[in-house]
């Protein structure tokens, strides 16, 4: 008998740190693995038999040659465990990319280190192989996005929270026409001395200073090769979710100097253009002003001419013609200056008509009119509708034609719309005969000619709670419920409904009113 009571014990110790040892390496965030001096595989690792898709049985005492007969990668892995043994050094963080059990590309940092025996001898590797696809993906993408920043046309600055240059792209240093390492001095240099100038960099640290997003224009003088710049800068602080803190900051210029010339050039262009119009402004307005006293022939009269632009195509025409007064309205097609242009034409057609002998009827004028505009935009879908009057002074009988465009009398207390012909003056399908109204005036009645810019005209109802149209009906009882009032104040009203409306739309037509009074 012998006993065997201590190397019972110290068997028991040697397996107990053997499992622990297994279970260490089985629950190390790595794929690891030992071979012997035959590249052999010793021991490996749960994580690793479970990325190449084995057991144990499968590839211990075995060659990766051996288990993985088709990989191309196979010799090459063995060649450098060899050259492990044979330099006795190790090689580390090589990238190998490999098909996990999964047929997953994966992108894994591998190293082997050999092990010595106590003569120095390599006696066995250990490979270490840790999944670095996801910090390699990211960097990828971090290397996209860096490409993509150095080779954009937008200038970009990166700073520190004190405003000192760590990046600047190509771009950035070509605007400002100096290298880094002086963009770097000069902000130094300014987040030392504090200095808050109106120019490039001053506006910049004043950015930083506050602590805020900032967008401002600046014009900078390159003295590299004396060209003046002008610069849209946007600056903001980079902050850490984490803590809320200031980490950096970031300035992106855009170069804007041809967008600036270009919007002079515009603005230039615009007010020339504006000073055009307004010069055709005053022309049309002169044509337009009564070349009569109208209140010789009747008691009052106002005239509201609000075109949408600066000229309309809305027109009037107010004139004595023997014993007759001719009073009209028109709205032509368009706005701006093909209205305007429609409108003088109209006004100068209508005159040499109400010349004319044979023309004293309103019906007999506007079949006239409707000939010479036909003749004239045979190509053109120009025209107008219009509302046309003979005002026989002596007899007060007054005679009323129209083309689509009413026109509204107040007499006897009670409002009455003088309904037009269903027709144009241009081109249109049927060329229907205009019909004559005649109607005896009394002292105090009042006659309102109206473009359709009043009463279409869009506006936001408060009591309705949505945007609505103002529309002829309502038109017709507001100016029943003011006809009492003088002219004057009438008119007031009007143009006072008109702002109102206008104050929540665009004034969508042009607009024209006319009150005469008897």
């Amino acid at each position: 008998y012998r006993d065997i009571t201590q190397i019972k014990l110290l068997q028991t110790k040697l397996r107990e740190q053997l499992e622990h040892q297994k279970m260490l390496i089985n629950n190390l965030p790595a794929y690891i693995f030992f071979k012997d001096t035959n590249l052999r595989y010793v021991t490996i690792n749960k994580p690793y038999l479970d990325f190449l898709g084995l057991s144990s049985h499968q590839i211990i005492g075995k060659k990766y040659t051996e288990v993985f007969k088709d990989d191309a990668a196979g010799k090459e892995f063995e060649d450098k465990d060899r050259q492990v043994f044979k330099n006795h050094s190790p090689i580390l963080n090589f990238k190998v990319t490999k098909l996990n059990k999964d047929n997953e590309k994966r992108h894994l940092s591998v190293s082997k280190v050999p092990i010595f025996d106590e003569k120095g001898n390599p006696m066995a590797l250990i490979g270490i192989i840790q999944d670095m696809t996801e910090i390699y993906e990211m960097q990828e993408k971090l290397q996209k996005y860096f490409d993509t920043i150095e080779n954009t046309t937008a200038g970009i600055l990166i700073t520190d929270p004190n405003g000192i240059a760590e990046y600047a792209n190509k771009a950035f240093v070509n605007i400002l026409g100096i290298n880094f390492d002086l963009i770097k001095r000069f902000s130094q240099y300014i987040s030392k001395k504090r200095i808050k100038d109106n120019n490039f960099f001053g506006k910049f640290y004043n950015s930083i200073l506050q602590k805020q997003k900032f967008t401002y224009d600046v014009e900078y003088y390159r003295k590299k090769d004396k060209q003046v710049f002008f610069l849209n800068i946007k600056s903001s602080p980079v902050i850490n979710k984490k803590n809320n803190k200031i980490i950096g900051f970031v300035l992106i210029a855009n170069d804007i100097t041809q967008l600036t010339n270009e919007k002079e050039r515009v603005q230039k262009l615009n007010e020339e253009l504006t000073e055009s119009i307004q010069y055709s402004k005053a022309i049309q307005h002169s044509i337009l002003i009564p070349q009569i006293n109208l209140k010789k022939y009747v008691s009052d009269y106002f005239i509201i001419f609000k075109p949408k632009y600066l000229i309309g195509g809305d027109f009037y025409y107010i004139a004595k013609q023997k014993t007759h007064l001719v009073l009209g309205l028109g709205d032509c097609t368009g706005h701006g200056v093909p209205g305007a242009f429609i409108s003088v034409l109209a006004y100068y057609l209508l005159n040499e008509i109400a010349s004319l002998k044979n023309t004293e009827s309103p019906a007999q004028a506007l079949t006239m009119l409707r000939e010479k505009i036909v003749k004239i935009f045979k190509e053109y879908n120009g025209g107008m509708d219009i509302a046309l009057c003979n005002y026989d002074i002596k007899n007060q009988i007054l005679q009323y034609a129209g083309a689509l465009q009413p026109a509204f009398l107040i007499q006897n207390n009670e409002i009455r719309e003088l309904k037009p012909t269903r027709a144009p003056i241009g081109i249109y399908p049927v060329f229907p005969e205009f019909e004559n109204i005649d109607i005896k005036i009394k002292k105090g009645d009042i006659l309102y000619f109206a473009s359709d810019g009043f009463y279409d005209q869009i506006y936001y109802s408060s009591k309705a709670n949505k945007f609505v149209k103002f529309s002829r009906k309502r038109f017709r009882e507001l100016l029943f419920e003011i006809h009492r009032l003088p002219l004057t104040e009438q008119k007031i009203i009007l143009e006072n409904k008109i702002k109102e409306m206008t104050q929540s739309e665009e004034q969508t037509d042009d607009i024209t009113v006319i009150g005469i009074k008897f």
